[in-house]
């Protein structure tokens, strides 16, 4: 049974509706504890999908507090029921615009695609095959890129280019997922330029 785990920090008159149509999903909501929770749990006592948190937090928008709202609503969904296999984390903002129907309970929504130890959601803008390119082949032209630029570090044009290849390679992989190859990447050009200018400065 899928689950849909919202976060409320308003009423939330305008799910009513989307709830009743789909009767096959349980709904849980946490409700904001500045908001009117009176009125929300009368609206919600006849309809028999939607559940509220009781354990409320006053939470506030990117604080720890929203973590807590997120633990507290799984923890009820735990124990309220375990038929529950799917969760799905959304804001009352949100609206659903899939039909119950596509629903495969066989099927699991979440396909990664790898270019070796770095692998990365399927569901991005940047195609797979052209990620592998970017990303093996960047790293190719990187380290050739790094020994022409400790040879001809005085030319200027060997330094522009040089940059401008670091910037959008390093950018590259912070979109396309590749968080820790970005860092990698980071700290790996910073030590060789550091050692590069260390031994020039003895020499």
């Amino acid at each position: 049974m899928n689950a849909s785990l919202i976060l409320s920090h308003k009423n939330i008159d305008h799910i009513y509706n989307l709830v009743q149509q789909i009767l096959d999903s349980n709904f849980y909501i946490h409700i904001n504890l500045k908001v009117n929770f009176v009125k929300i749990k009368k609206a919600t006592s006849n309809i028999g999908n939607i559940f509220c948190v009781e354990n409320r937090v006053d939470s506030k928008w990117a604080r720890y507090s929203i973590v807590k709202d997120i633990l507290n609503l799984m923890n009820y969904i735990l124990q309220q029921d375990t038929r529950n296999k799917y969760f799905h984390l959304i804001n009352s903002d949100d609206v659903i615009s899939i039909n119950e129907q596509v629903w495969d309970d066989s099927t699991i929504y979440m396909e990664y695609v790898g270019t070796g130890l770095f692998s990365r959601s399927k569901y991005f803008f940047i195609d797979s095959a052209l990620s592998n390119i970017l990303i093996k082949g960047g790293w190719f032209l990187y380290t050739l890129f790094f020994f022409i630029f400790l040879k001809r570090e005085k030319d200027y044009r060997v330094n522009a280019t040089f940059i401008i290849f670091v910037c959008f390679y390093f950018y590259e992989n912070i979109f396309n997922g590749n968080l820790l190859l970005s860092i990698f990447l980071f700290m790996n050009f910073y030590n060789l330029l550091s050692k590069s200018y260390s031994l020039k400065n003895i020499g």
